[in-house]
């Protein structure tokens, strides 16, 4: 599921982690998954009104890795706009994918897919 919703600018790449900013009316990088949290799939363009983005909010997306990637996946957690994992997390609103057959472990940066719930 996406929607086409205000970020607070174009500069954020694909794969952040968006969460509502509700001073300025818009959608920027989260920093932890206590909020409701979106993955900008793409930057679509900007008007006299801001900028706006392609935002998934649950469903299978790619999001950008804060830290290395574990080759088992496990618990989505959420740091400066990026993923990682947590295994001892309790409440985790998703998963990081294992590892798929035939790719190199990921790293900080790389995008990785997740399923957001």
């Amino acid at each position: 599921m996406f929607v086409i919703v205000p970020i607070i600018n174009g500069s954020m790449p694909n794969g952040s982690v968006v969460c509502f900013n509700p001073t300025l009316q818009a959608w920027d990088l989260a920093s932890s998954d206590s909020k409701p949290v979106g993955i900008l799939e793409e930057t679509t363009g900007n008007d006299d009104d801001g900028w706006f983005g392609r935002v998934t909010f649950a469903g299978t997306c790619y999001a950008k890795a804060s830290r290395n990637i574990p080759d088992q996946g496990g618990w989505l957690e959420v740091e400066n706009g990026m993923v990682y994992v947590d295994d001892m997390s309790t409440e985790a609103n998703g998963i990081v994918a294992p590892l798929p057959r035939g790719q190199d472990t990921r790293v900080a940066n790389d995008l990785v897919m997740i399923h957001l719930r």
